[in-house]
């Protein structure tokens, strides 16, 4: 409950309890969320620049990445039109990092929205790493997509509590989504456990 309240802090919004699995790191958070939505074969728009972990997660589950431009003059935010043309019938999601790692680019709110309605309309999912989602400024959250009726279905939120709180060799970390993805992701967990 406690994390619950932190999210509702933050955000403004969150998850219940069953919708959070906590994981060994945000690493382990990506994993399970690219376990149960993908199978090999599948496709993932990755924004670039990405971060290393990610696309070595993907090519070692036989998952394509489809690589969304860095364009230096947004300074890397996500173009939702490009991201929008690289969407195919084998894509399963939307991955971006917010704050990037390694640009550190913040994700505006609005443009976050914009992918999530597009996940939404491709029957897909946005999922958002938020490691670095701690150091943004208090006062004003990094976005409302938990406040969106039926976040659930299509929004993973990857989240990292020893990089947040300098506790990296403490490896906690978690994956909220919909019940359905936690429950399958908890099965995943249970047999690398």
């Amino acid at each position: 409950m406690a994390l619950c309240d932190w999210y509702l802090r933050r955000y403004g919004a969150g998850p219940t309890a069953d919708e959070i699995c906590l994981t060994i790191g945000a690493s382990q958070a990506f994993w399970l969320a690219m376990m149960t939505l993908c199978q090999a074969g599948d496709e993932v728009v990755v924004q670039l620049p990405a971060y290393f972990d990610h696309p070595m997660a993907l090519q070692a589950m036989g998952v394509h990445c489809v690589w969304a431009p860095f364009r230096e003059e947004t300074r890397g935010l996500p173009d939702v039109e490009a991201i929008a043309a690289r969407i195919t019938s084998r894509t399963r999601a939307i991955l971006l990092v917010s704050p990037s790692n390694p640009t550190g680019a913040v994700t505006p709110p609005e443009i976050l929205k914009q992918l999530f309605e597009l996940a939404r309309q491709h029957d897909i999912c946005l999922v958002v790493d938020e490691t670095y989602n701690a150091f943004l400024p208090v006062g004003q959250p990094p976005h409302a997509l938990f406040s969106l009726p039926g976040w659930q279905d299509h929004f993973i939120h990857i989240a990292s509590f020893g990089k947040t709180f300098s506790l990296t060799g403490f490896r906690a970390g978690a994956l909220v989504a919909g019940p359905e993805v936690i429950a399958q992701a908890l099965n995943v967990q249970d047999t690398m456990a």
